[in-house]
């Protein structure tokens, strides 16, 4: 809970300053809260079935009339559990939480269509709490490395009160230390997200 306090903490502040220089129009910023459908590519469990959520700022800076580019800060949830099928239950029920503070370093370009803009580019990862919410596997943030580096690619429309996103994530490494593991089926496993967010513009267009 108190990292939880912290990581909004912190993103709060930073809104305060990012509000001032962009109303003073020296670049665009906003603050966005996402939904994320998840899974573990490797954890025995698949589908995009698994919820996890973000929230943050952002920043984005012009590169030509076409182009921008876009950076930040967030706290992020993604995670995986067991399936619940009462006709065949799992003898190794779990639901991982694994938290991680990240920072993305996108592209976007404007389409076509007015207001849609498709981007692509990086976020940094740092995990620092992952637990098995059940309770039977202790040992899982031991097993993963703390940092992630993760692919996106999505599109982005203006809507006027607010910027909303549609975006697939790939991890680019894998999350799992290089030991065995009775949960995770292979040694490459790779977090993968169906990401929905909105983001508030702060200041003036």
């Amino acid at each position: 809970m108190r990292k939880h306090i912290l990581a909004f903490t912190f993103i709060l502040a930073a809104v305060i300053p990012l509000k001032t220089q962009a109303q003073n129009n020296q670049f665009r910023a906003g603050v966005y809260a996402a939904g994320k459908f998840c899974q573990i590519d490797g954890d025995q469990e698949s589908g995009f079935n698994k919820i996890g959520y973000a929230a943050g700022v952002e920043v984005y800076r012009g590169i030509d009339a076409k182009t921008s580019w876009m950076t930040g800060v967030s706290f992020a949830e993604r995670g995986s559990r067991s399936f619940n099928n009462p006709d065949a239950p799992n003898p190794f029920p779990f639901h991982y939480r694994i938290q991680s503070a990240e920072v993305p370093v996108y592209l976007l370009r404007s389409a076509q269509l007015e207001g849609l803009k498709v981007l692509a580019g990086v976020r940094g990862s740092y995990i620092f709490n992952a637990r098995d919410a059940l309770g039977a596997y202790s040992n899982l943030q031991d097993e993963l490395r703390k940092m992630l580096f993760i692919m996106g690619a999505g599109v982005q429309y203006d809507a006027g009160a607010a910027w909303l996103r549609l975006e697939f994530q790939y991890g680019l490494n894998s999350m799992r230390k290089p030991v065995s593991s009775p949960f995770f089926i292979r040694s490459g496993v790779y977090h993968n997200n169906v990401v929905f967010s909105a983001i508030l513009p702060l200041g003036k267009k």
